[in-house]
C-alpha cells in the first residue's frame, strides 16, 4: 500500500507510501544477498558514502529529480493507495501478485471483497478509469479519516500473474502497453517502486537510468538500504543494490534482478551523520 499521508499516497513523500505490494516500514533485507564492496569494481553511483548516509538519515529526498510522482489529493486525513493483490481477495492464494482485469465490474467486485475482508467498511465515493488501471476511491471513518484508493491494473497494460512479490527477483509480468520504449519502462519501474518496502524510511533511490541492447530494454534503480545496528550506539549498515527491470521488446515479458553492489557502515548522533571507519 502506498500512503502519502500515513502509509502510502498522501502525506509528504518523506512519510512514504505504505506499501501494499511488499509492505514494511523499516526495510528488511534478510532475504537479500549481502552487498560487499569489490576492490576492483567501478563505483556505481556518483554520491559518496557520506552523502548516501546523509540522504538516508535525513529522509528529505527519497528519490532523484525527475522520478515518477503523482499529484497528492487534498484531504484532511490520510490517503492510502494500494494495488489490489491475490491475497487481498483470498488469504489462501498460493502466490502474492497484483491483480489485473479489463472488466470494470470484475475490478469493482475485487475492491468490494477487499473492503469487506479488510474490515474497513469504507464507503465508495468515486471511481477513476485510466489506460493503466481502474481505481476505486473510498472514505474510511475514524480519527483521522482515511481516503483509500484501491487500484486494479488493466491487463491490456500490465499482467503480473507470473510474479511472486515475496521474491527479490524473477518474473515481473508482461507489459502489454505499446509502444515498448524506454520512457514506458522508466515510468513502470518507478511506479512499481512506490509499492515496495523500499519506499519507506531507511531507503533512498540514488539514481534511475535506462539501457538497451538489440533485444531488451533495461531500467535500473540504484537503491541504498539502511539496517540498524543491533547494539545501542553501534554503527548501522547501509547496503547499495541495483534493482533492474529487463523488458523483452518483442514479447513484452519483464524480469527483475536485484544485484548487491557495495556496503558500508554509518551512524547518526543527533543531527550529526558520520561514516564509520
Amino acid at each position: 500500500m502506498s500512503v502519502q499521508s500515513i502509509t502510502g499516497l498522501w502525506l509528504p513523500l518523506s512519510l512514504a507510501m505504505l506499501l501494499c505490494a511488499c509492505g514494511g516500514s523499516n526495510t528488511s533485507v534478510d532475504s537479500m544477498p549481502p552487498a560487499v564492496q569489490s576492490a576492483t569494481a567501478p563505483r556505481s553511483v556518483t554520491q559518496t558514502n557520506q552523502e548516501i548516509a546523509t540522504l538516508i538519515y535525513s529522509d528529505n529526498q527519497r528519490t532523484p529529480t525527475g522520478f515518477y510522482q503523482e499529484t497528492v489529493p487534498v484531504f484532511s486525513g490520510y490517503v492510502a493507495t494500494s494495488q489490489l493483490k491475490t491475497r487481498d481477495i483470498n488469504s489462501n492464494a498460493v502466490l502474492q501478485y497484483e491483480l489485473c482485469s479489463d472488466d470494470f465490474n470484475q475490478a469493482l467486485q475485487w475492491s468490494d471483497t477487499f473492503n469487506t475482508n479488510n474490515g474497513d467498511n469504507a464507503s465508495l465515493t468515486g471511481t477513476v478509469d485510466t489506460s493503466h488501471y481502474f481505481e476505486f476511491d473510498r472514505l474510511r471513518s475514524g480519527n483521522p479519516q482515511g481516503y483509500l484508493r484501491q487500484r486494479v491494473y488493466k491487463c491490456s497494460y500490465l499482467n503480473r500473474n507470473s510474479v511472486d512479490l515475496l521474491a527479490t527477483g524473477g518474473s515481473a509480468g508482461t507489459l502489454n502497453a505499446r509502444p515498448l520504449d524506454a520512457d514506458t519502462l522508466k515510468e513502470l519501474s518507478e511506479y512499481l517502486w512506490q509499492f515496495t518496502s523500499y519506499n519507506n524510511y531507511g531507503n533512498v533511490v540514488l539514481s534511475s537510468s535506462g539501457g538497451s541492447d538489440s533485444n531488451n530494454l533495461t531500467h535500473s534503480l540504484i537503491i541504498a538500504v539502511l539496517t540498524h545496528a543491533i547494539t545501542s550506539g553501534g554503527c548501522d549498515s547501509i547496503a547499495v543494490y541495483d534493482w533492474t527491470h529487463t523488458l523483452d521488446m518483442v514479447t513484452g515479458d519483464l524480469s527483475l534482478t536485484l544485484t548487491p553492489l557495495f556496503s558500508f557502515q554509518a551512524q547518526q548522533n543527533g543531527s550529526m551523520v558520520s561514516v564509520c571507519n
